[in-house]
């Protein structure tokens, strides 16, 4: 018998053990009750920690993916507000163009409606300038992505990376406001086409060495005209500091004229002074306010490495919105905002001056009604979009957050039947103890004998 054992109580040895398992599963249904989780550390469950953690990173994604489709809603809804007062104002800017158009209406009295309509199209630029969402222009054409198109760039530079060149970054986010091509025209024989829309630019750096200075100004510009041509407006820099302009020749024209350009070079082109060029991990952030263009540049330049040298940036791509936890193509929605100044919706020169003019001027404001209503209708398409697609986030969310409940969270009927049954043990285990502790003494009535 194990009672008349003195150096080893086999009995109380084995109570103990049977103590400390009940007291341990007491213990971890006292934390899980206590914290609501069943996997308080990766070793309570290994797999179950690595799986809900990763659950829950792509909950948290989810969530901000739907927190960012709400604010690009709110963006849309400011644009369609400025877009709608617009839309008034050229109703009213009809109206009067109908009225000038009478002849029962006087020259004199057609000047005074001239002054109204004016100050309406001058309206309708401020608008269109001044409508933005956290800092950011909606309605002045400068809604769309200016992206270096690097493949380009190499082919531009006969294959050279100009990253290896020391370049670590180059952003234009402003380039569009900078540099406005939008009087252009090009006269093709007797045809006369204007400017629809930039989709890009050919930048060419120019970079003497030695001298602590750099160079950035338009060497292309790439439009598609009124007709729909894809056509490039191309830069002569003169030694007189003037710009000449050429342009490519779809129509296939026996001569090409670009009216409206540039001429002064200090217009599309910028020096910068940096003096010392970076050195030992430092970079160097240089502005080409002018151009609306930041150029990064590392250790890896030297003054005079990027004579000649072209970066091609594509002005076409659209705002690009995150909603999705995932960097993957269709974890984003993409959509840009057309200008809607005076003079993208063909209003420069209308006036009500005279009767052709009036006449005229309804014409152009049916055509400017007409593009603010597409606007419009893309927003309201875009718009419903994004509603559609909180919703799908939400319930994602929900779900995979129901899929992590299950795993991590603690099941509090469960865990109280385990801590019950574990407080039991451990109250009988401890006095099962006490009286294992005691059956030692037993071999005193023997010695007494």
């Amino acid at each position: 018998m194990y009672g008349f054992r003195i150096n080893h109580n086999i009995s109380a040895v084995n109570t103990y053990r049977q103590l400390r398992i009940a007291a341990a599963s007491l213990e971890r249904s006292l934390e899980r009750l206590s914290s609501g989780l069943r996997i308080n550390r990766a070793a309570d469950d290994v797999a179950g920690l690595a799986i809900s953690e990763r659950m829950r990173n792509q909950i948290r994604g989810l969530q901000q993916a739907s927190r960012n489709a709400s604010q690009a809603i709110n963006l849309i809804q400011t644009a369609e507000g400025a877009l709608n007062e617009i839309h008034s104002i050229l109703a009213r800017m009809r109206e009067l163009a109908v009225e000038a158009a009478s002849d029962n209406v006087s020259d004199s009295d057609r000047s005074s409606l001239d002054n109204e309509f004016q100050q309406l199209k001058a309206e309708i630029t401020r608008i269109a300038e001044s409508t933005e969402y956290n800092n950011v222009k909606l309605l002045d054409g400068s809604f769309s992505r200016n992206e270096v198109d690097w493949s380009a760039t190499k082919t531009a530079n006969g294959g050279t990376d100009v990253t290896s060149l020391g370049v670590q970054e180059l952003v234009a986010p402003d380039i569009h406001n900078q540099l406005d091509f939008s009087s252009v025209t090009v006269t093709a024989d007797s045809a006369t086409y204007s400017v629809e829309e930039v989709t890009g630019y050919k930048l060419e750096f120019v970079d003497s060495s030695g001298d602590g200075r750099l160079t950035l100004r338009v060497s292309e510009v790439y439009v598609t005209m009124s007709d729909g041509s894809s056509v490039t407006l191309t830069a002569t820099y003169n030694a007189d500091g003037t710009v000449s302009w050429s342009s490519s020749n779809p129509w296939g024209a026996t001569t090409v004229t670009v009216n409206n350009a540039p001429t002064d070079a200090d217009q599309v082109s910028q020096e910068v002074i940096y003096y010392n060029a970076p050195s030992d991990g430092e970079t160097l952030t240089l502005s080409f306010d002018q151009l609306g263009v930041l150029v990064t540049l590392n250790d890896s330049y030297d003054d005079g490495d990027l004579n000649s040298i072209y970066v091609v940036i594509d002005s076409g791509g659209d705002k690009i919105f995150q909603v999705g936890p995932d960097n993957a193509t269709n974890n984003t929605i993409g959509f840009s905002l057309s200008a809607a100044t005076a003079a993208a919706l063909g209003l420069t020169n209308t006036e009500l001056s005279t009767l052709t003019d009036a006449r005229s001027a309804i014409t152009d404001i049916d055509s400017a009604i007409e593009t603010i209503n597409s606007m419009r209708a893309q927003l309201g398409a875009i718009q419903n979009r994004l509603e559609f697609t909180i919703s799908n986030l939400d319930n994602t969310a929900q779900n995979i957050q129901a899929s992590e409940s299950t795993i991590r969270d603690t099941d509090f009927a469960e865990e109280i039947t385990n801590f019950t049954r574990s407080q039991i043990l451990v109250q009988a285990a401890t006095a099962m103890l006490a009286q294992a502790n005691a059956l030692p003494q037993n071999v005193l009535a023997l010695l007494g004998r």
